[in-house]
């Protein structure tokens, strides 16, 4: 591997290591609920939990091709789908083999360089051969010893960027939502942020002058309180019911004086404080903006940042399977919250798997059928009014198979035979966003398990989009991921 592609690679493995550690956070947390009480209601969407987080972590391994952490995420990943099924249950003993491989996980990813990049890391062949055993509910061989030095045992699991240690676990595990954002940002919030301190000041000297006139207007009525009597009186007195008083007299023009005197001077200052409060009121304005702006720039990145490794990831798979494929990016400028691209990252690498392993023909059957034998994935991102983005992920392969769709469905029980022979086509292309669905009767290493699509969809939705599917027979598929 030349210079370029090795810099190319480890900025990929930076990436994987904070996802890494999200995932692996979020398996830890789910683990630690179960071994507390594995017999809850709520233990099944703690297994689905976890059994998520270990296939998104597979999928990660493999686009940096990492194929020892992933082989162990796919051993992983069977006893979780044994404990879905409810084939295999909870022991002491396995959850601490669990616990063990969580760890033996998070010390290579934590350190995802070149050393074990495809090879089993050491101690993982130990712990796949305990892992295939539990899956298959036989008595898994005695773990090896092992011996973690004192900074190991005091290193929190998995952390953020910095290193900060992980928030306590709850009983349901969350995933904490982080933003990566570059120093030159940072640095350009920071200064906005510091110039916000003007602000400050000048709004607490307003504050401090309005207080100050609150203060007259006290004084004001203390005033007219002592000679409120008096003018009254004078009232009486133009009515004729009472003779007027010397001290009547001198009392009220005094406090008239020093009234209009009053109102005068809380006139001007009310206007001075009038036109400064309304330049502060600009210079806010201004400053909110821009930072509100640069704000929604930091949390933006390109499209065609998130798919920096797909094309590799889709050669490398075509080529475990036979086939050829070119990958193509369109839209790629496209800017796009990166909050909404994080959540759309591995159903994407879903969908890629998906065209590789169940979409594009073998280069003969492709041959045949008139087709270059290298088949196309494209992946494009496109704007949709002023407020919406459309994602599409499209090939030129088989397209989906209905018939074995609605035979799968009946195989695995979401519908019977009767109901399966009226099911309608759009009907049917739904079934395939069903959690545990697949058409493929063999698990492999790239599919198989029927989650990438539920996963796809979930997500979605809770972005607050859609997600639908067009397919052609011998034409192709095309998924399309509308969002805000």
């Amino acid at each position: 591997m030349n210079q370029q592609d090795q810099e190319f690679l480890d900025r990929l493995r930076a990436t994987f290591r904070i996802e890494a550690a999200e995932h692996l956070q979020t398996i830890s947390d789910g683990l630690l609920a179960l071994e507390k009480e594995p017999e809850t209601a709520q233990a099944a969407q703690l297994i689905e939990t976890v059994y998520r987080a270990a296939h998104s972590l597979k999928g990660a391994a493999r686009a940096v091709s990492l194929g020892g952490i992933e082989e162990v995420c796919r051993s992983l990943e069977s006893v979780l789908a044994a404990l879905k099924r409810q084939t295999l249950t909870f022991t002491p003993e396995l959850i601490n083999l669990l616990y063990q491989t969580v760890d033996l996980l998070a010390e290579q990813t934590e350190g995802s360089g070149a050393k074990h990049d495809s090879g089993t890391p050491p101690g993982g062949a130990a712990i796949i051969e305990q892992l295939e055993a539990a899956a298959r509910n036989e008595r898994p061989p005695a773990p090896p010893e092992t011996v973690v030095s004192e900074p190991e045992l005091a290193a929190p699991l998995v952390g953020d960027e910095t290193g900060a240690p992980p928030e306590p676990a709850s009983d349901k595990p969350a995933r904490a939502e982080t933003v990566r954002i570059s120093v030159a940002r940072l640095d350009a919030l920071l200064l906005e942020a510091e110039e916000m301190l003007s602000v400050k000041q000048a709004t607490a000297q307003l504050s401090s002058e309005l207080r100050e006139l609150r203060d007259l207007t006290v004084e004001w009525e203390r005033r007219w309180a002592r000679v409120q009597p008096v003018a009254r009186q004078a009232e009486q007195r133009s009515n004729g019911k009472k003779p007027a008083s010397k001290l009547d007299s001198a009392r009220l023009p005094e406090f008239l004086d020093w009234n209009q005197s009053f109102f005068r001077s809380l006139q001007e200052r009310l206007t001075r404080l009038s036109l400064a409060a309304e330049q502060e009121r600009r210079v806010t304005a201004n400053l909110v903006d821009n930072l509100l702006a640069d704000v929604k720039q930091a949390v933006m990145m390109p499209f065609a940042a998130l798919l920096e490794g797909f094309p590799k990831l889709a050669r490398d798979l075509a080529r475990d399977q036979g086939r050829a494929v070119e990958l193509l990016i369109e839209g790629g400028e496209l800017e796009i919250d990166r909050r909404v691209l994080d959540e759309l990252k591995d159903p994407l690498i879903h969908l890629v798997r998906n065209s590789v392993d169940h979409g594009l023909e073998d280069p003969p059957e492709r041959l045949r059928q008139g087709k270059p034998e290298r088949g196309t994935i494209v992946i494009s991102a496109a704007q949709q009014g002023s407020s919406r983005i459309e994602i599409t992920v499209s090939d030129d392969g088989a397209g989906i198979d209905l018939e074995r769709v609605s035979a799968a469905a009946v195989r695995t029980g979401l519908l019977t035979p009767a109901q399966a022979a009226v099911l309608s086509d759009e009907q049917a292309l739904s079934l395939i966003f069903q959690s545990g669905f697949s058409t493929s009767p063999v698990i492999t290493d790239i599919s198989g398990r029927g989650l990438g699509l539920a996963i796809l969809r979930e997500r979605v939705e809770r972005l607050g989009g859609s997600v639908t599917v067009v397919s052609t027979p011998h034409s192709g598929t095309i998924f399309r991921l509308r969002l805000p």
